[in-house]
């Protein structure tokens, strides 16, 4: 079994004898036997000079990360964006009665006989309900359904010919009206009926259309009956189904919710302070008409569990409402309306430096916010339109902090070594380009990466990168270290290692942290590169069962 792990040792030792550094380098092999060298190597981990924005990106993901055009790079924590929908702001309650009840009677004026026909016709104004002082020019359908719940008709007729005709005069489609007929076939006449409609305008007049009642019977002017007729326009949803309203749409609340969003960047740290955190909120908005989007009961959790307020002061407060843009017709791009809230327009600095776990805040979505306007009004909505709202939670890598946690993880399997192995030594090269420095630890973990050992060091401290007045990095400092491990018992529980650094910013005093840490920015062009390798010294002879 012995020679089994040693072969297959051996054999993974030449694999990775081209990428080994030469003084980890495996023994040549003597053609005429076989004799093992009591030491070997390998490199475990070799991390290329990574920038800062590459290794936020690989442990933060590429939408948490971001950089301005100087350099300075950002992290963000971004809320699952909330989308103000019409179709669920803006509803038109289904069925919209057409009343009152409609009666023509015998008795009515304006009944007149030519050729055999006794006619009557009557225009009636209805209005159009809403619920929130709408004003609207015209409602385009996508489908409607015209229904006659119930028409009912005591004049004495008999045989064909007698028909009612119902037009609506601004309800139509291609310029066509809209109009239906039915006929009445006796004396005692009950019917109902459902019209689909699909793309009909609807016109409005102060909200108001008409309807055309034409009654046509045979035989002279009739001395008795009468004829009701009750309808309405419908769905067969609870709403009717628009793809498009035009006019004033009222003044009234489309969306009120609160939101809250995690906030893990403080998990690891200790005493991080940013000089320039911001909220900063886009609006994507393609109804046609003025809207708001309010912020309020902003605040945020700090690590200590306190619930601290954050105040927006700009502009006398009213920074914490934004009137949207807004396209101009049917036709144009969705407009777009931005904001940021930082140390200029709220107190959002002394809040987000209080380590917060969470970000809460409420947005109100309001249309119309300042009511009905003046003169002619031209605004629309579509059932498709909606407000697409961004809020994002920024922190500018611009600032202090006494401690901050990161790790690298490999895999490290040296478990079939162990009763010949005598020894191993790791190999740490760092070249620090950050403007920070840290103490760097090793870290060997088992298979569900539970800690096992740890090896440091007072040896293992990263000094700062050369900086200049204003925090940024100007160089590099490299580093190189050798840390001994001997607690050889555990090995065949370890399956992995992992490089753990505390990173810090620079002291002020420039040797321990009672003097205060200095303000520094973080480049997106720093860099940190990382190597790690093994050196194994044991015991091992071939044909011998000792060592």
């Amino acid at each position: 079994m012995k020679k089994n792990i040693v072969f297959r040792a051996l054999y993974t030792m030449l694999l990775l004898s081209s990428c080994m550094k030469s003084e980890y380098d495996l023994q040549q092999v003597d053609k005429s036997k076989l004799v093992l060298d009591p030491t070997i190597g390998a490199p475990l981990l070799y991390s290329p000079a990574m920038t800062v924005e590459q290794m936020l990106m690989r442990y933060l993901g590429g939408n948490k990360v971001g950089v301005y055009p100087d350099k300075l790079v950002y992290i963000r924590y971004e809320n699952i964006h909330m989308d103000i929908n019409a179709s669920d702001a803006i509803t038109l309650p289904s069925p919209v009665n057409i009343s009152p009840n409609q009666v023509i009677a015998y008795n009515d004026a304006g009944w007149s006989f030519s050729g055999s026909k006794s006619t009557i016709t009557k225009t009636v104004a209805y209005t159009f309900n809403f619920v929130n002082g709408e004003q609207v020019d015209s409602i385009v359908f996508n489908s409607l359904l015209y229904n006659i719940t119930n028409l009912t008709s005591n004049y004495p007729v008999s045989g064909t010919g007698n028909t009612l005709t119902i037009e609506f005069p601004t309800l139509t489609k291609g310029g066509v009206p809209f109009s239906t007929q039915i006929e009445i076939t006796s004396g005692a006449f009950n019917t109902t009926r459902t019209v689909p409609l699909t793309d009909y305008t609807l016109g409005l007049t102060s909200n108001q259309f008409n309807v055309k009642y034409t009654l046509s019977l045979n035989g002279s002017l009739p001395t008795s009956g009468s004829l009701t007729i009750a309808h309405n326009f419908g769905s067969l949803s609870s709403t009717l189904d628009y793809r498009s309203i035009h006019g004033y749409i009222g003044s009234r609340i489309l969306f009120s919710t609160t939101q809250t969003i995690p906030i893990s960047l403080f998990d690891n740290a200790e005493n991080m302070t940013f000089e320039d955190p911001k909220v900063t909120m886009s609006i994507s908005n393609s109804f046609g008409m003025p809207m708001s989007i309010g912020i309020t009961n902003l605040s945020v959790l700090s690590s200590g569990g306190l619930t601290i307020p954050v105040n927006i002061t700009g502009n006398g407060g009213q920074d914490s409402i934004l009137i949207l843009n807004y396209p101009a017709s049917v036709t144009d791009a969705p407009a777009v309306t931005s904001r940021t809230f930082d140390k200029n327009n709220s107190d959002i600095k002394n809040a987000m430096n209080a380590q917060p776990k969470r970000f809460t805040y409420r947005i109100t979505a309001k249309a119309n916010p300042a009511g009905k306007p003046s003169g002619p009004i031209r605004h629309f909505v579509k059932r498709d339109s909606k407000a697409e709202i961004n809020l994002d939670v920024i922190f500018p890598l611009w600032g202090s902090c006494l401690k901050y946690g990161v790790r690298d993880t490999f895999e490290f399997d040296y478990g079939g070594l162990e009763g010949n192995a005598k020894g191993i030594e790791f190999r740490v090269w760092v070249k620090n380009g950050l403007p920070a420095g840290g103490k760097l630890t090793l870290i060997l973990l088992d298979a569900n990466k539970n800690e096992v050992d740890r090896i440091a060091s007072d040896m293992t401290i990263l000094s700062p990168a050369p900086y200049d007045n204003n925090g940024i990095a100007t160089g590099i400092t490299p580093h190189d270290f050798t840390l001994q491990y001997y607690h050889l018992e555990k090995l065949p529980q370890i399956k992995w290692a992992a490089i753990d650094i505390g990173f810090h910013s620079p002291y002020v005093n420039g040797t321990d942290a009672s003097g205060g840490v200095k303000t520094v920015k973080i480049l997106s062009d720093n860099t940190m590169e990382i190597k790690v390798g093994v050196k194994v010294k044991f015991a091992y002879k071939i044909g011998g069962e000792g060592n």
